[in-house]
């Protein structure tokens, strides 16, 4: 069975908790959000590497480049949604990228060229037979 992850940000949605520095990171010195509206990514390949981890690598594309990235996946929990029509599964997907692959160089070296992401997102399927 292939499975596929389609992820789709707007890109002005960003929240750090800090007013100041999310107007900074949605100008167009960093992500330039009024030019690049969304975060959009495409998986290639999604590997189990143990009971309820795996890696998914695909491609990124922030800032108006394409780039690819891997990610480290686990899984939550799944379940019945409460409304018993079907079951979901939660997951996280977790990774580094590097900022100036995306043409995002700006206060390089002062502001770190690095940045940690976390995606928490939940699969619906159809619920198990009884």
């Amino acid at each position: 069975m292939a499975f596929l992850c389609l992820a789709v940000v707007e890109a002005a949605s960003l929240d750090s908790n800090h007013y100041f520095r999310d107007n900074w990171a949605r100008s167009d010195a960093s992500l330039n959000v009024w030019k690049f509206k969304t975060i959009n990514f495409e998986s290639t390949k999604i590997e189990r590497t143990g009971d309820n981890t795996g890696r998914m690598t695909g491609n990124l594309t922030m800032h108006g480049v394409t780039h690819p990235i891997t990610m480290d996946v686990t899984y939550n929990k799944g379940g019945k949604h409460l409304s018993g029509k079907y079951s979901i599964d939660g997951f996280t997907a977790a990774g580094t990228l590097k900022r100036t692959d995306f043409g995002m160089k700006a206060f390089i070296p002062w502001i770190g060229e690095e940045m940690e992401f976390i995606i928490q997102f939940e699969a619906h399927r159809p619920n198990d037979p009884s």
